[in-house]
């Protein structure tokens, strides 16, 4: 974890500096093949994207509307996949429905400091 966060201060020091990511076939390609193995080996697709997208010279808001179209996609992806696997149990149906509240909660606090920090700028 501290890999990932290291990588995601450097790419924010590097976008900051001027030194952003060139748009380029082979970097969206890397970029996805890295994503693909994290995902395969802890689950985790979006902090290699999250990285890329950080050292690029882009609005805040466009980055955050890419951030969570691409979550969506994959939370998408593997709720199809973790129903053909027959993950889904009436016991784990339960404990989720318990945790909406939890989750709303979340989500609203998030916006609301989204859009505090976004009105400072």
């Amino acid at each position: 974890m501290s890999v990932v966060f290291a990588g995601v201060l450097a790419a924010n020091h590097w976008r900051r500096r001027g030194a952003a990511f060139a748009l380029s076939t082979a970097g969206d390609l890397a970029t996805g093949a890295i994503s693909g193995i994290a995902t395969a080996l802890v689950g985790m697709a979006g902090p290699p994207v999250l990285i890329y997208w950080l050292g690029r010279q882009v609005v805040s808001g466009t980055m955050r509307a890419n951030a969570i179209v691409f979550f969506l996609f994959t939370t998408v992806i593997s709720g199809i996949a973790f129903l053909y696997g027959g993950i889904f149990t009436r016991e784990v149906l339960a404990q989720s429905a318990a945790l909406l509240p939890v989750y709303g909660v979340g989500i609203f606090v998030g916006s609301v400091l989204c859009y505090c920090g976004a009105a400072q700028q």
